[in-house]
């Protein structure tokens, strides 16, 4: 199949099939910087802040950045942040790469969640331990 017919038939632009062909770019790289954590280190960073939010401990924004910049620190790699800290466009970015990851505005407690009933408190002890799995054996709960 020629270049052409390729380019046609795959929807692929002539000249990136060309350049692969030519050895100019890697089949399966990524366009522009490279990122500064890596693929596992950004998930394994993503569900942290899920677990964390599951928890009731939702994590700032600012909170996010000093996260990657202890990390970063500690492992004593090159970054191209200032004072190795991430800014507001890092941030964007990692959120829309991980869509699972939502921010939201701070909401005052609703008056109905402020009161306390047996009941209440009855729903929350079977939140907690189906949220703990099989590592709660209290008898109690």
């Amino acid at each position: 199949m020629s270049l052409c017919e390729a380019s046609q038939t795959f929807s692929i632009p002539k000249s990136t099939l060309s350049d692969n062909l030519q050895g100019k770019s890697e089949i399966g790289c990524k366009s522009g910087t490279p990122t500064v954590l890596s693929e596992n280190e950004e998930t394994l960073l993503a569900e942290w802040i899920q677990e964390m939010a599951k928890r009731g401990f939702g994590r700032t924004r600012e909170e996010l950045l000093d996260t990657v910049h202890i990390i970063l620190k500690q492992d004593g790699r090159p970054s191209p942040f200032t004072n190795s800290r991430p800014g507001k466009d890092w941030c964007y970015g990692f959120l829309k790469g991980h869509p699972g990851i939502s921010t939201r505005a701070p909401q005052q407690l609703a008056k109905v969640w402020a009161v306390i009933t047996p009941q209440r408190v009855d729903e929350w002890f079977r939140d907690f331990k189906a949220f703990m799995g099989d590592e709660v054996n209290d008898p109690l709960l």
